[in-house]
């Protein structure tokens, strides 16, 4: 009796498991497509789920049958599969044994084709581990490709996910444009066609093209970052990243382009261009709308509205409390001894300060709230009785201000953005193309080892002709550019542009002393060696004012008759192309009653240059 009751109990237990199987194979079958790939049945409900948040590969003609077996193989264990693939990958790396991390990786994306570190730890294995196992050039190239072409595989797998393109532009652009073997792969790239076709299912080639200097793995790296955005601007994707580096690494990827450019090119107006394009980009970046992780959403642009906010704000608080703030300043005043130009700049109004006010006035501002965090919320307590509502509305104003513009200061010095403003701007002038045509023939020369300027003088009328500039002079020319430039833009005395500049001075000092010559005293860009000396990194090694004034003073002790004052003349080489002091100039011999006056050998023309800063 009993057997046959648990015999009937299993009949009726499988009868109801193949009776639910029925429902259940009705709301998961997959979607059907004709010969066109038309959908012809959208599937089951389960099925339409999985297609909607892309959580499934199981699509009819898109299976992949290696990875499915995989997963077959795996026994419903596929998380304890992919956990011990993974402990094995990282062991492999640790040994640096990378044929064996690949295969394990690649077992990997069989079983998860939705785990995307494994193929960012995959790519990176290519174009970075494996490729540097070669010295040859070309072949880091070709696995440098490697690694970019095994990511666009998982973007099938991972449409949804801007982490896929992120990687593929971090990829494209620091790998090829910021390596040691940058030029070579750059030039690569550019002659590239295999490539740019294999990557036309994803980016167009035309999109990245440069008029007059092809592709470019910048561009290039700047449509895979687009991607990224669009895919969470309109198509609602997730977003895996922070605003602010979100949305910072498309527009940098232009500069980082023209910045390229102008270091392999003499600058036209098509690298002027991309500097323009890449300002237009890096303004609209400071236009965005950005959210901390608090939730206060501001801009890089926003802290000359929240300037003016602020103050309009504690001037309707005043009104509440009258004399309270006048009496707390005054005795802050005293206790932080706050410089006369700072104190100044803060009884300016907001509307009416230069940009250094405004920067004197918020450093005051800076150093009261950090003397006295309260002063608000003290002010607002001692409003009058009727007056308190209206007193916390506007010191929660106040408050709510005050956070977005610390969240507005840090971020902007996070990513550099003042810096990067400026510097894009210059970089679009005219006056800063010329200047950097004229360094990059000044380089060339360098390059050619014509360091001074060759010339022949004509026996009748002693009249000297150039025939051709040397490296010197060209410096020399482009330094009188970059004073003006500087001059009206001081901010670029911090930043990349002053270490290129450095960079530049160091190979013309290098010169001179080849040549046998000293350093100018009145050298155009004097102000920025003695600033970075004062402030900036070490390793110039070029002199600054203090070591030429003991120069000079040395050399007139020596030779009181040479002093700067009474100094003799610069006789000529005995090698015509040795001297380029008087380009264009007729050389003829001192009067006697005419003072001398020594002039480096090197010197350039800069007679109208010599009001600048020494």
């Amino acid at each position: 009796m009993n057997y046959s009751t648990s015999f009937t109990r299993k009949i009726i237990y499988i009868a109801v498991i193949g009776l639910l199987l029925i429902p259940l194979s009705l709301v998961s079958r997959p979607a059907t497509r004709d010969g066109n790939n038309d959908v012809k049945d959208a599937g089951g409900q389960l099925s339409q789920l999985r297609d909607e948040h892309e959580l499934s590969q199981a699509k009819m003609m898109e299976i992949d049958p290696a990875s499915e077996t995989m997963k077959l193989a795996s026994l419903g264990l596929r998380g304890v599969a992919v956990n011990m693939l993974w402990m094995q990958a990282i062991e492999h790396k640790k040994k640096e044994n990378w044929d064996s991390l690949a295969s394990t990786l690649n077992a990997l994306i069989k079983i998860q084709p939705n785990f995307i570190k494994v193929w960012e730890y995959q790519a990176h294995n290519m174009s970075y581990n494996i490729s540097v196992e070669f010295d040859d050039y070309e072949y880091r190239y070709h696995w440098v490709k490697k690694g970019i072409n095994f990511l666009t595989e998982g973007i099938p797998y991972n449409y949804r996910d801007h982490r896929m393109t992120d990687n593929l532009g971090f990829f494209t652009g620091m790998k090829i444009g910021r390596s040691d073997e940058r030029v070579q792969f750059r030039r690569l790239f550019r002659e590239d066609t295999e490539f740019h076709e294999g990557m036309d299912e994803w980016i167009d080639p035309d999109s990245y093209f440069t008029r007059e200097y092809g592709h470019d793995n910048w561009k290039m790296a700047y449509d895979w970052y687009d991607r990224s955005i669009n895919l969470v601007e309109r198509e609602s994707a997730p977003q895996y990243t922070g605003d602010m580096m979100f949305f910072m690494r498309r527009p940098a990827q232009l500069r980082n382009q023209a910045a390229s450019l102008q270091t392999e090119f003499r600058t036209d107006d098509v690298i002027q261009e991309v500097w323009n394009n890449a300002n237009e980009e890096w303004l609209d970046y400071g236009q965005q709308q950005i959210a901390n992780t608090r939730g206060v959403v501001i801009t890089m642009e926003g802290l000359p509205d929240n300037d003016r906010r602020l103050s309009r704000l504690r001037a309707d608080l005043d009104k509440l409390a009258p004399g309270v703030r006048e009496g707390f300043m005054k005795e802050l005043e005293t206790k932080l001894n706050l410089p006369e130009e700072m104190m100044a700049a803060l009884k300016i109004p907001v509307d009416q300060r230069t940009d250094e006010e405004t920067l004197l006035a918020r450093r005051a501002n800076a150093r009261i709230f950090n003397a006295d965090r309260g002063l608000d919320i003290k002010i607002a307590g001692l409003a009058k009785k009727e007056n308190q509502q209206d007193a916390r509305r506007l010191l929660e104003e106040i408050l709510m201000t005050l956070s977005e513009m610390r969240t507005t200061d840090q971020y902007s010095k996070t990513v550099n953005y003042k810096y990067w403003k400026t510097r894009s701007e210059v970089e679009a002038l005219d006056a800063t193309a010329a200047a950097r045509a004229a360094l990059f023939d000044a380089s060339e020369m360098k390059r050619r080892s014509i360091f001074d300027d060759e010339y022949e003088i004509d026996p009748v009328t002693k009249e000297k002709k150039i025939l051709q500039i040397g490296a010197i002079s060209k410096y020399e020319k482009a330094f009188a550019v970059w004073r003006e430039i500087l001059d009206d833009y001081p901010t670029l005395y911090d930043g990349a542009l002053a270490d290129d500049l450095c960079e530049a001075m160091s190979d013309y000092y290098q010169m001179l002393k080849v040549t046998g010559n000293e350093w100018p005293v009145d050298q155009p860009l004097q102000k920025l060696i003695d600033y970075r000396i004062e402030n900036g990194p070490d390793g110039d090694e070029l002199p600054g004012s203090e070591e030429i004034a003991e120069r000079e003073s040395l050399k007139a002790e020596k030779n009181p008759e040479a002093a700067p004052e009474t100094s003799g003349e610069t006789k000529p080489s005995e090698t015509p192309a040795a001297t380029a002091s008087d380009e264009g100039k007729k050389a003829e011999e001192p009067k006697d009653d005419a003072p001398s006056q020594i002039i480096p050998k090197t010197k350039d023309v800069q007679a109208d240059d010599q009001s600048g800063d020494r």
